[in-house]
C-alpha cells in the first residue's frame, strides 16, 4: 500500500473509531437519497478494491485498456472527479453501491 494511502486509512480509521454503529448508519436527509457515513466509507472500500484489482489485472496484461467511455460518461467522470461536483440524482455504479442495511445486518 502507498504510503500516503496509509497514513490516511490510519487517520480516518482513528476518528471513526469514536463513532457507534448506529450514530455511522444516521442519514443526513432521510428519504433524500443520502448516504450515512457508513455507506460512504463502504462506497469508498468498494471503489478501492475494484479499482486496485482491476489495475492489477491490467498490469498484468502488460497493455492499457482501451478507452469506451460515452461522451456522457466522459463528462460525468470530468465534472465528479475533475471538478469534485458531485451531481444529485445520478446513482453510483452498482459495484460501487453500499449494502442496504437493516437491523438483522
Amino acid at each position: 500500500m502507498h504510503p500516503v494511502l496509509k497514513v490516511k486509512i490510519e487517520l480516518l480509521a482513528s476518528e471513526i473509531s469514536a463513532v457507534s454503529t448506529e450514530e455511522a448508519q444516521v442519514h443526513p436527509q432521510p428519504g433524500h437519497g443520502h448516504w450515512s457515513a457508513q455507506e460512504i466509507i463502504e462506497h469508498l472500500i468498494l471503489t478501492y478494491k475494484l479499482t486496485s484489482d482491476q489495475l492489477k489485472k491490467q498490469l498484468e496484461k502488460g497493455k492499457p485498456p482501451r478507452n469506451r467511455r460515452s461522451p456522457l460518461q466522459t463528462f460525468l467522470r470530468l465534472q465528479t472527479i475533475g471538478f469534485g461536483y458531485m451531481p444529485d440524482g445520478i446513482p453510483s455504479i452498482l459495484a460501487y453501491r453500499p449494502r442496504v442495511y437493516t437491523s438483522e445486518s
